[in-house]
């Protein structure tokens, strides 16, 4: 009985560590991968220029788009179609794309184009009914818009007066809603003529503010955001707030900052 019992423990704690063991997703995508993307019972990952779908047993290649993509940055879902954005092999334009179910498209009409210095788009994200997009940029259509974007389904527009980043090395980095509220950072440090805000602001469907209105952030650099239990959850945050150090993550509830947890 003893040796039946050993032998059901060692496969009871043999399932258990197999569990908790990392194991390759098919034969890989043999390059580095910057965005990874579940729609319906697909996972979608973006290689390089390339975007690849897993359907549980192997990695498929996509159909290429239509503009040469260096890099693929991001890969959202809306209204049930894939979209992917990045920064392509022209230096003056990058569009966002979406998939019809055999091809890749540009989206916002012929001349649906993130143009500008060197543009590039890191960040796409569903808001309300339609979907935003965020990087660097300053025309769409010949039209000013900077650095964020927002798609009604048909064509592109601003959000307000966008948010003003400094140099063509600058961005806005990420995106997140939380509340209903679409949030912005990366390095950007003012809207319009309003400098109150810097490298994280809240849209409030009409115009950009700061997100705490007696704080402004003091350290640049990318801050990527996330809802988590009913806060939002900001990384690379180092500053003191309050008189309390942030310690590289920082929690705000609607009313206050907080650190969470050790210092990273």
């Amino acid at each position: 009985m003893k040796y039946f019992f050993a032998y059901f423990l060692f496969i009871a704690l043999t399932k258990d560590m197999v569990g908790q063991t990392w194991s390759n997703v098919g034969s890989g995508l043999g390059n580095y991968c910057l965005n990874l993307h579940k729609h319906q019972s697909n996972l979608y990952a973006a290689r390089g220029g390339d975007i690849y779908i897993w359907n549980n047993t192997s990695w498929t290649l996509m159909p290429p788009q239509p503009v040469s993509v260096n890099t693929n940055y991001f890969i959202e879902d809306y209204n049930d179609t894939i979209y992917s954005a990045g920064k392509n092999g022209v230096s003056s334009s990058v569009p966002v794309f979406k998939f019809n179910g055999s091809a890749w498209v540009t989206t916002g009409g012929v001349n649906g184009l993130h143009q500008g210095a060197n543009p590039v788009i890191y960040a796409l994200t569903k808001y309300g009914n339609k979907l935003v997009s965020a990087g660097r940029f300053s025309t769409i259509n010949g039209n000013t818009i900077n650095n964020i974007a927002i798609l009604d389904g048909i064509k592109w527009d601003s959000l307000g007066n966008g948010l003003i980043i400094g140099s063509t090395s600058d961005a806005i980095r990420n995106l997140c809603v939380h509340n209903n509220t679409l949030f912005a950072s990366g390095d950007f440090t003012k809207s319009g003529s309003d400098a109150s805000l810097k490298y994280v602001a809240q849209w409030n469907g009409t115009t950009w503010k700061s997100v705490s209105p007696s704080y402004i952030f003091k350290t640049p650099g990318a801050k990527p955001m996330t809802s988590f239990s009913n806060s939002l959850v900001i990384g690379n945050i180092w500053d003191t707030i309050s008189s309390v150090p942030m310690k590289g993550i920082t929690v705000w509830n609607g009313t206050s900052f907080s650190s969470m947890g050790n210092s990273l």
